[in-house]
């Protein structure tokens, strides 16, 4: 566990630690892992049984999964419609600019 730590401390020294998700199987509860990530400082950022927040778990959870998916669609849907606007906005501002021809 040293080891590792700091090579992914070398890695990303930006993070300024290291964070991990735990989700209560057998490992995770053992009193060897919770002597050494308190012994590493290693931070322990969900709480056990707690799958719902999860990332790994997002597969778990249809509902989840639909909402995240239109969520991102939806993002998607706004950037375009604004890309679309500004496009729209910048050709009537060249039309504008232009001296009228009489």
């Amino acid at each position: 566990m040293p080891e590792m730590k700091r090579k992914l401390l070398e890695k990303y020294p930006r993070f300024g630690g290291i964070h991990v998700s735990m989700d209560n199987p057998r490992p995770h509860r053992a009193k060897r892992t919770q002597e050494t990530t308190t012994k590493e400082s290693i931070e322990i950022v969900h709480p056990a049984c707690s799958p719902d927040i999860n990332p790994c778990d997002y597969a778990a959870f249809r509902s989840l999964a639909h909402f995240l998916m239109n969520f991102a669609l939806n993002v998607k849907k706004f950037s375009a419609h604004s890309r679309m606007d500004r496009q729209q906005a910048s050709f009537f501002l060249r039309k504008c600019d232009r001296p009228k021809m009489s």
